[in-house]
């Protein structure tokens, strides 16, 4: 490869022979900081082809050093490969795209198949790297696929398509997944992502029950969902028509209600009201009355003890934020909240934790100096001795703490 003052090719191709591997990564850094444009992407015969030394022998030494069984020399290939994605868009795209678009975007499946598989490495180092340059990788291929665009009008669309489905083929328990798929988000926007995978919603609401990563799936759905949202006329709920509203519900409603009122599923109950909803409401923040309208309409397969769980988890998040649907109902009836009599079942109910949920929802408030209501002061005098009286000590004092609190 000829630079203006000479060749450099052979020296550094003597120093690649006789240096270490982690020699060689810094020689292939140094040439990536030192080489021009020009000597990057000038294209030669390699091997009976024709490659650049940007897209052919730094490319494919870089690769072989990411897929190291040495997690120390893992996690330096990485490094390489994030210096390797910043200088080529550092690269102008004429040189870059010059006739070798496909082999780019070959190039960037090969990159994308490693880093998946690389985030469930078991040495920290290596998986705490891999979101920063996947997410790098990522809107280098958006930015090189608008340049491509540009220049010939032709469509990478299918890899998009090929990128989500290589982060949904990630375990459904691992955090990583929900991280490669919040670094598309931007990019492919969510009305693509649930037009390629229509069950998308009901996969994400089912690995709420895992509570390693509850919290990394109510995220990303919270975000694929509000991008959803955005892309509706107006950025809040007033501006939209009620029509829009009921068609956006009716894309989670069902999945997040089955898993609220999960009849056997506790950790799936219990890790939908804790994560999940506070983030959908950050998102829907007038749905609570339109939810406990569903939730109480649901079938007589749903128990009267799993109907409560919802209306009170989705009560004491509206109180908690000061949302429509707080206030206790005098009667059942459409867009209003929980009426009395449900919160005095869930404040006497055999389960403790129903029990529990309803009393924090009881005084719970976003003004923390406001006194209580009239209603939750009626039904917590007439319930609150039935929880003091558990047999389970440490009910009685979460009973006590949540009183004085």
């Amino acid at each position: 490869y000829k630079r203006q003052a000479g060749y450099l090719h052979p020296t550094v191709a003597a120093t690649m022979c006789s240096a270490p591997l982690m020699g060689k990564c810094a020689v292939v850094r140094a040439c990536l900081a030192v080489f021009d444009d020009a000597t990057l992407t000038a294209v030669a015969s390699q091997d009976g082809g024709k490659d650049s030394l940007m897209l052919g022998p730094v490319f494919v030494f870089i690769m072989q050093v990411c897929n190291h069984s040495m997690p120390l020399k893992r996690l330096y290939g990485l490094q390489t490969l994030e210096a390797w994605i910043a200088r080529l868009l550092a690269l102008p795209s004429d040189l870059v795209l010059g006739g070798q678009s496909e082999r780019l975007m070959n190039n960037f499946r090969i990159v994308t198949n490693a880093l998946t598989k690389a985030w469930s490495h078991p040495s920290r180092q290596v998986n705490h790297l891999v979101p920063n340059v996947y997410s790098k990788a990522v809107h280098a291929i958006h930015v090189l696929q608008m340049a491509t665009v540009a220049r010939s009008a032709a469509t990478t669309d299918g890899l998009w398509d090929a990128l989500l489905a290589e982060a949904l083929d990630m375990p459904a328990h691992h955090r990583g997944r929900y991280q490669a798929l919040n670094s598309l988000l931007p990019y492919m926007g969510a009305g693509r992502i649930l037009s390629a995978c229509g069950n998308i919603v009901h996969l994400l609401v089912s690995a709420v029950g895992m509570r390693d990563i509850a919290a990394a799936v109510s995220g990303f759905l919270s975000s694929l969902l509000g991008d959803l949202y955005a892309s509706c006329t107006g950025e809040a709920n007033q501006d939209r028509t009620q029509e829009q509203l009921l068609k956006l519900r009716a894309i989670w409603s069902d999945a997040v209600l089955s898993a609220l009122c999960h009849p056997t599923e506790y950790k799936l109950r219990l890790h939908t009201a804790d994560y999940l909803l506070p983030e959908l409401l950050k998102v829907d923040s007038s749905c609570v009355p339109s939810m406990i309208d569903a939730i109480r309409s649901r079938s007589e397969a749903t128990t009267l003890h799993c109907k409560l769980w919802g209306m009170i988890s989705f009560t004491m998040q509206a109180r908690l934020k000061g949302l429509p649907g707080q206030a206790i109902s005098p009667s059942p009836t459409a867009g209003a909240g929980v009426t009395e009599q449900e919160f005095m079942l869930a404040c006497i109910g055999a389960d403790s934790e129903l029990r529990l949920v309803a009393l924090t929802a009881l005084v719970a408030s976003v003004r923390t100096a406001a006194p209580m209501d009239a209603a939750d002061m009626r039904v917590l005098r007439q319930t609150l001795s039935h929880s003091l009286k558990s047999a389970d000590a440490d009910h009685r004092h979460k009973v006590v703490r949540i009183v004085k609190s």
